[in-house]
This record gives structure tokens, C-alpha cells and sequence, in this order.
């Protein structure tokens, strides 16, 4: 997009000009891009500038090393010196105007800072002039194949060749200084034209966590496609239709602690979930303050949403618009509800992806049976803990799940008698348990079955609630 010197005119034997082009001028130009790609100014308060070079530059640089060791072998220039990184220098140079010009703060590590919406600016420079070096150092391909960032409606993204920087520093650091010099003679030409420059911006993810409850048989937890028939609504759409705005994102993801069957509400304190905004260009909150109440002040991830005390802990931490956009999410349906919601650090969205073989669901039914069931047999049932069931995948699920036979405990059950034929059932599960076929045994796939502990020819349920979800 920019070229770092004059066209024609020399450039340095080893940065090829790069150094002498990390300007306030060019700071200028990578700010000018963050604006242009949409990023709204008042939300970058962290960045982070990375620098990728051709691999010509690396052999010039290991060059010119040899040769200044070469040059005082004899004097006391201790073994481990080695020049300043020109990734560091580039970065010394420019960062000062960036970080005035971007209004927010650089941070030196790679890692991602967590949640707080740092931007990536990555400067990537190109020199076909001196793209011979790499073939001459490395005869053949040593490109390396990584897959690329998916596109939108993808689930993977394309393989593509890059540079393989690290091929060159392994070669570079095994050579032998003559074998060196004989391919690269001594000393070096400048380049007759500078690197041309790439300039790309992108946002860390930012999460957005809490928890939602469902009072509606008829919203799913996530969109359907045409194959499953026309549902309207969903507590994604539900939940993004006012937050996602808020956000100017790519792409928003939308991730529950599990999730619940169309017709089954969730009721009680909710079911965790967290929102993903991928290269978002705004950001509804100061992203560098720590606002996970639950992170700060619990180190273990077990204790994440694990109560109404963590839940209450989180809002009394969180930003005061965090409340507002609650409620706005609120009053936009009577379908579902948001409870504590909240930016979330990676902490809690690992622990939300990791709990599903570890959480716990409470549940109250509505069930019918063929029978009456004696009293004897009622309170066998009630009596009974820790039922360990085997589970041959549903019939109505097997379109999409692999055919297995899992093993899963009812943790306890109570069947309240409303009359002859109908009863209220509590129970509480471990994680994965298909508590429908639980009831009526899906044709003697799920073994025992509630069915059979009261010795009833059939039993179904009418209505399921998921009245809890533990951590």
C-alpha cells in the first residue's frame, strides 16, 4: 500500500530502508487504516504492532553479524552479543507516534490481552528485488502451508503458502561462516528500490458473558436452517439483535453451557452463555479495565458462575452500561431474559466450553403414564439415588449424532402424584443425559427407564423444564 523510500533510489544493505521509513509520517498511514477499515477511535485503548519482513533481510542481518565478529575476534566482544532486532528497532521507532496518534497503549508481548479488545496493526513489508537470497540460501520450496481465517458460511478456512521465516533462521544459525560468504559475497550491494508495504488491522475477540433464561416451547436456543422447519425466533437472534450492534463485529458467536430442546424451558438463574465478537469496531465499554467480578475474585475456573453469589459479585463489578444494555435486551421480549450481563474474560469462556462433562442439570416434568402406579412403586422411585443408566443414542437424534451407548446418572428423583395417571418429576442428571428417553425408554434403548420402575406399560413426558444448571 506505501513504499518506505523513493522509487529507484538506494536503500540500507540490510533493513532495505524499512528503518529509515518507521516515521511519524508512517504512523500516520497505519492510523489512517484503522480508520478507514471503521474502528471507532474512543475504543482502542491497547495495541499491538507487529512487524513481518522478507527473509532477505534476515540473511543481510546475519551477514553483517559474521562480519562485525569476524572483524574483532580478538577484542572482548562478549559471545552472546548480538545487534538489536530490527523488529525492535522498527518498533522503538514508530511505536511513540502510533500510540499518540491511536490514543492507546502498546503492548509489547504477543499473547492476547484478555477481553480487552486490543487492536492488531501488523506491518508486512515485500522485496521481490531481493527475493532471490531465500532461493539461493534454501534451494527448492520451503514455503509452509498454514489454513487460512475462514470466510463467512465456512467452517474451515483455505490452506495457503507463506513464507517460512523460521527454515531460514534454522539454516542461518547451522551454516558455517565460509559456506555463508561463499553464496553471499562480501560486502553486500544496497537495494535500488524499496519494500512495498502491507498494512492490516485487526481486533482481538471481545466476550460477552452471563447468563438467560427461556419461557417460550417455541424458541430455540440457536437459529434453525430451512432443513428443521421455520422457527422464527431464538435466544441468539433474541440476545444479538441488541447487543450485536453495539459491537459493529465481522461475526458474533453465540455459546451456551449446553444447550436445551425447542419445546423445554429454562427457568431458575439461568444457563450460562457467552457472546464472541470477532474484529469488532466499537466497544460499549473501556476495554482495559478487568470487569470479570467472578475472575477476580475466585482464582479456580470451578468457581465461574457456580452461584447467585458469583452472579452478584459480577454485577456489582461490571460498567453501569453493562445494566443498561441488560435491560434494554429485557424490554425488547417477553420470550427470553438475560441475567448479569456482563463483558467476560477468556477465563470464563474456557470454563463455559470446558463444563460439559462436569455440569449438573436440574429438571421438573410434567409425566403421563399407561398405569397406576402403585404407591409402593412410587416410592421406590423417590427412594432411589445415584441411578446409573445405559443410553443408546435417541432415534431422534441419530440423524446427527454417532451411535453409541453412553452411561449417565439420575442423581436422585421425586415423582409427585397429581392423579391416576399424572405426576410432577424432579430430577437431577449428570451432564448429556437424554432425560426424555429417560421416561419412556425410546424402545427399550435407555435402560431402566422410568417406565419400568413403576411397571407401566408406556410413559412420556408432556412438558420439561431445566430448572438449574450446576458447575
Amino acid at each position: 500500500d506505501a513504499s518506505t523510500g523513493e522509487a529507484g533510489a538506494p536503500a540500507c544493505a540490510v533493513c532495505l530502508g524499512i528503518l529509515l521509513g518507521a516515521t511519524p509520517e508512517l504512523a500516520r498511514k497505519l492510523t489512517a487504516k484503522a480508520w478507514e477499515l471503521g474502528y471507532a477511535p474512543e475504543s482502542i485503548k491497547l495495541f499491538m504492532l507487529s512487524l513481518a519482513v522478507p527473509s532477505a533481510i534476515l540473511i543481510r542481518q546475519h551477514l553483517y553479524c559474521m562480519h562485525v565478529r569476524t572483524l574483532l575476534k580478538d577484542s572482548e566482544l562478549p559471545k552472546a552479543w548480538k545487534p538489536l532486532a530490527l523488529k525492535e528497532a522498527f518498533q522503538l521507532a514508530i511505536a511513540g507516534s502510533l500510540s499518540s496518534l491511536l490514543g492507546g497503549a502498546r503492548q509489547e508481548q504477543t499473547s492476547a490481552a484478555d477481553g480487552c479488545g486490543r487492536l492488531r496493526i501488523e506491518a508486512e513489508f515485500r522485496h521481490e528485488e531481493s527475493a532471490g537470497m531465500k532461493e539461493l540460501l534454501l534451494p527448492g520450496n520451503h514455503k509452509k502451508a498454514v489454513r487460512g481465517k475462514p470466510q463467512r458460511g465456512e467452517r474451515r478456512g483455505q490452506m495457503q503458502d507463506i513464507e517460512n521465516t523460521n527454515a531460514v533462521t534454522a539454516e542461518l544459525v547451522k551454516i558455517s561462516p565460509e559456506t555463508l560468504f561463499a553464496k553471499f559475497p562480501f560486502p553486500l550491494s544496497a537495494a535500488t528500490t524499496s519494500p512495498d508495504l502491507t498494512v492490516k488491522v485487526e481486533r482481538d475477540s471481545v466476550f460477552v458473558g452471563g447468563s438467560y433464561c427461556k419461557y417460550s416451547r417455541s424458541v430455540s436456543q440457536s437459529p434453525w436452517n430451512s432443513a428443521h422447519g421455520n422457527v422464527c425466533d431464538s435466544v441468539q437472534t433474541l440476545v444479538l439483535k441488541e447487543v450485536g450492534p453495539l459491537f459493529r463485529a465481522d461475526e458474533a458467536k453465540f455459546v451456551g453451557s449446553g444447550r436445551e430442546d425447542l419445546d423445554v424451558r429454562m427457568l431458575g438463574e439461568g444457563r450460562p452463555f457467552f457472546l464472541e465478537f470477532i474484529n469488532s469496531r466499537t466497544l460499549p465499554l473501556c476495554p482495559h479495565i478487568p470487569v470479570s467480578a467472578a475472575s477476580k475474585s475466585n482464582t479456580s475456573a470451578d468457581a465461574v458462575m457456580s452461584g447467585s453469589e458469583a452472579a452478584h459479585a459480577a454485577a456489582a463489578a461490571r460498567p453501569p452500561i453493562w445494566a443498561d444494555i441488560e435491560a434494554r435486551v429485557n424490554a425488547s421480549t417477553d420470550l427470553v431474559r438475560v441475567i448479569q450481563l456482563r463483558p467476560a474474560e477468556r477465563s470464563y469462556v474456557d470454563h463455559i466450553k470446558g463444563s460439559s462433562e462436569t455440569k449438573r442439570k436440574t429438571y421438573r416434568a410434567l409425566v403421563w403414564t399407561a398405569n397406576n402406579p402403585s404407591n409402593e412403586d412410587v416410592e421406590r422411585v423417590n427412594t432411589t439415588t445415584n441411578l446409573l443408566l445405559h443410553q443408546k443414542t435417541p432415534v431422534r437424534v441419530l440423524h446427527r449424532r454417532s451411535l453409541a451407548t453412553r452411561e449417565r446418572t439420575v442423581t436422585y428423583l421425586k415423582l409427585q402424584r397429581l392423579n391416576e395417571h399424572f405426576f410432577l418429576l424432579d430430577l437431577e442428571t449428570e451432564a448429556g443425559t437424554y432425560v426424555k428417553e429417560f421416561v419412556h425408554g425410546d424402545m427399550g434403548r435407555t435402560q431402566p427407564s422410568l417406565a419400568g420402575l413403576l411397571q407401566s406399560d408406556a410413559a412420556d413426558i408432556l412438558q420439561l423444564d431445566v430448572v438449574a444448571v450446576q458447575h
